[in-house]
């Protein structure tokens, strides 16, 4: 959008500002009157003009983002990203997401090698302790496929900068070794890399899948980040040097008074010597790093600071260091910090102290009273933030008529290059002229609008200018969304069985019994935790814990009237009933292979791949879809697009979108030429989706019949005729849907809502209906026989759980 950053410059108090902040003299200046929109202007156009970097504080993490995403919209390409916060680790956890700090990692790392020259970080971000820019530096290193590197050095290499050895790669931090293959999963790649030498030379550089851990593309280089920002090889000393100074703090007199430190400290050291690394590695940072170093310290020395809504930020300071100061205090008393700890947080003070060493400059609404320093320069700048239009084109066609007719030169963004083709039929039926440009927004003269794709969280109005930016509002659309690992529908129900004492377990050999617990044994000198499981009597067996895959939770039924029986350790009854279950699941499973290869067998009707319509009608949808709702709806689509009936159950709690990917299936339905029907169990509900559907399709040619006992005898006959003849798209109804005299011309998806609630007979009559037919089953609560079917991946299905 440089067309949008050079017309910043045409206002005067801008242009003031601008030859301020990139004078050396000035130190602290403030532009008020601005709102979010604005200062993502403001800042994205300070970095274009002056070519420095940027750092904007904010006052929580929500506004880092809603701005970094509003810059990168100004400036057309990624130059800004978010440093998050991070939690220390200070207690022995084993069980340690580190997935802040690598996101925190990539982000420092990108700022230091001008891969992002803007970065938006909170209060409580730039405060905390962090990695010195040096060690951040010396420890990440670039591979190339075309390199010769030394297979040693690189593993001693990643063991510095805090990576795990295991036997198999599946998440960041991760290095393996299998003969000249070295896998390793560094933050910040979508994928864990595969490196296969050939003597000190690479052979081949790609990724690979963690799941089948097989490649999947190659990669030419890749840069490898640490794992940790604490890392203890990097200490005054290295590894060795920081024992020998906590060996030496050990000895203190000062120690003995704190026998509950002196405790911690000893079992650091041994962890230390032992391991290198271990999780609540972050309690050393202080002995690690001697020097405090905080993200400010990433920018160069003539970078611009940014503070968006000082009161705020301010506030956010103080109250991350009146939290930091009760958590310290808590483990102060536990002993797992020293009592003269070198301190983790800066306060406020500290922090603006840190900022105004290069240039600071206030962006606020409002001026405020007090800016805890002498403000030198103060601009107010004349502009105006306006609401987006979200999807409704009443609303953009109203205020684009009212600047029209101020004589301002007005540019409308749309999220999509559909939708804007469609806001300009739209803005042509209401008498208004709108030119397009697909190749980047320009500024129209005045009295004139244009059109272009492009997305913003807000309008903006710069009545000196005479310019109006209406805009659609920011949403995520599924290309922009985190690709995420495919997950089968029975894979993510089955990683809720969590056991708990009492519960029923299934064991591979020996049948069912009681989880009782766990408990740590000496077995042959060896101290390990084992798995104590009841069976049947007083029997007892002791499972060592890395055998945990031969037990699995108890599902079956059930109750207080019959209980279930446990088995006998060394029966004969489990073996026959293994037996007895494996005899009867061949039988059903030939009889449904039988049903279902006959169904793959019939023809069906492969619908096209989505037109422009489809994605203007998904992009107009009013809310952010969740990424569940994106999943589904790509799942549902591909099997329409396959040429034999689709059967998928779409299954999710109330509320959580259901209707919403219904629709989009009806969409592409309709679109492909075929008719639609959704049944549903009763009137309420049908004019209830009946209503939102005329809501939801409104201003698509997409003509919406209902069947229910609330029409007349004549509407009923007249939706009949309309659907026989093919004049009705998609028609709503309850069980008089299933009666003999519904004929559709040409019916192509049947959507059932709440399966359970038909009876018997409404279920035959619906087998005969869908027998060539796409067939989508929505429920909150399926029968446990579809269930069953579709955990068992015999049925397709969907699962909704955001």
């Amino acid at each position: 959008m440089s067309k949008l950053i050079d017309i910043l410059s045409e206002i005067p108090e801008y242009s003031s500002l601008l030859q301020k902040i990139n004078s050396a003299q000035a130190r602290f200046s403030l532009i008020s009157g601005v709102q979010p929109v604005h200062k993502a202007h403001i800042v994205a156009s300070a970095a274009y003009f002056t070519g420095k970097k940027c750092v904007v504080i904010c006052p929580d993490e929500s506004s880092c983002h809603r701005l970094c995403s509003d810059i990168n919209s100004f400036l057309e390409h990624d130059a800004a990203a978010v440093l998050p916060a991070r939690d220390f680790i200070f207690r022995n956890i084993e069980a340690v997401s580190r997935e802040w700090e690598h996101k925190r990692i990539c982000t420092l790392h990108g700022f230091l090698t001008d891969k992002y020259y803007i970065m938006t970080a909170s209060a409580e971000a730039l405060q905390q302790r962090a990695m010195p820019p040096a060690v951040l530096t010396d420890a990440a290193f670039l591979v190339k496929s075309s390199g010769k590197y030394s297979f040693d050095d690189m593993i001693r290499r990643l063991l510095r900068a805090g990576y795990r050895r295991s036997s198999a790669v599946e998440g960041e931090g991760q290095f393996s070794v299998r003969g000249g293959i070295l896998d390793f999963f560094t933050p910040g790649e979508p994928q864990p890399v595969r490196i296969e030498f050939f003597g000190d030379e690479i052979d081949s550089l790609s990724y690979f899948d963690p799941g089948s851990q097989r490649r999947t593309e190659p990669c030419a280089e890749v840069t490898i980040l640490p794992a940790l920002e604490t890392l203890p090889s990097y200490s005054d000393g290295g590894k060795e040097g920081l024992i020998s100074s906590l060996r030496t703090l050990l000895k203190s007199k000062a120690l003995l008074k704190n026998p509950a430190y002196l405790s911690t400290l000893e079992q650091d050291l041994e962890r230390l010597s032992n391991e290198g690394i271990f999780p609540s590695v972050d309690r050393l940072i202080g002995e690690i790093y001697p020097g405090f170093a905080s993200a400010i310290d990433y920018a160069p020395d003539d970078a611009l600071f940014f503070i968006d809504d000082f009161a705020r930020v301010k506030q956010s300071a103080k109250s991350c260091i009146k939290r930091t100061n009760d958590d310290l205090a808590s483990l102060l008393e536990e002993g797992l910090l020293p009592p003269k700890h070198k301190g983790f947080f800066l306060d406020f003070s500290e922090l603006l102290e840190k900022a105004e060493a290069r240039r600071v400059t206030i962006l606020d609404t409002f001026t405020a009273g007090s800016y805890d320093r002498p403000v030198r320069n103060v601009f107010n700048l004349s502009a105006k933030q306006l609401p987006s239009y979200g999807g409704s084109l009443e609303t953009l066609t109203s205020d684009i008529k009212h600047y029209l007719s101020l004589n301002y030169s007005v540019l409308a963004l749309a999220g999509s290059r559909g939708t804007a083709l469609h806001l300009k039929e739209v803005l042509a039926a209401n008498s208004v002229a709108a030119m397009i440009e697909f190749s980047g927004p320009q500024i129209p003269p005045k009295g004139t609008v244009l059109i272009t794709v492009k997305n913003l969280s807000a309008g903006f109005e710069y009545p000196t200018l005479h310019l109006a930016v209406i805009a659609e509002g920011q949403t995520q659309t599924a290309e922009k969304r985190k690709k995420q690992t495919k997950k089968t529908a029975a894979e993510r129900i089955r990683s809720y069985s969590d056991l708990t004492p009492g519960d029923l377990i299934v064991h591979e050999h020996h049948g069912i019994g009681r989880f009782s617990g766990i408990e740590r044994m000496t077995v042959d000198g060896c101290e390990r935790d084992y798995i104590k499981l009841a069976f049947a009597g007083t029997d007892f067996l002791y499972l060592p814990a890395s055998s945990l895959d031969l037990i699995s939770k108890y599902i079956g039924g059930g109750s207080e009237d019959s209980p279930v029986r446990l088995n006998k350790l060394g029966g004969a009854e489990w073996q026959k009933a293994k037996q007895k279950a494996k005899s009867a699941a061949k039988d059903l499973a030939k009889k449904l292979i039988q049903l279902y290869a006959e169904r793959k067998k019939l023809e069906g009707f492969a619908f096209p791949q989505d037109s422009d319509w489809q994605r203007e009608f998904e992009e107009a949808f009013e809310f952010d879809e969740t990424d569940d709702q994106l999943r589904c709806t790509a799942e549902i689509k591909e099997d329409m697009e396959k040429p034999f009936p689709m059967d998928r159950l779409l299954c999710g709690d109330v509320g959580f979108g259901k209707t919403e990917v219904a629709f989009r299936a009806v969409m592409k339905c309709v679109l492909g030429g075929k008719q639609a029907a959704i049944l549903v169990p009763t009137t309420v509900l049908a004019r209830q989706h009946y209503m939102t559907a005329m809501r939801r399709f409104e201003g698509y040619p997409v003509k919406i019949e209902m069947l229910s006992r609330l029409r007349t005898p004549a509407e009923i006959k007249k939706s009949l005729s309309r659907l026989k003849s093919g004049m009705a798209d998609l028609c709503i109804g309850t069980h008089r849907l299933l009666q003999k005299d519904v004929s559709f011309k040409d019916l192509g998806l049947l959507i059932v809502d709440e399966e359970q609630r038909f009876g018997v007979t409404h279920k035959e009559r619906l087998k005969e209906i869908s027998r060539k037919i796409d067939v989508l089953t929505l429920t909150a609560t399926p029968i446990p026989r579809t269930l069953n079917m579709a955990l068992s991946g015999i049925r397709d299905m969907s699962v909704l759980e955001e």
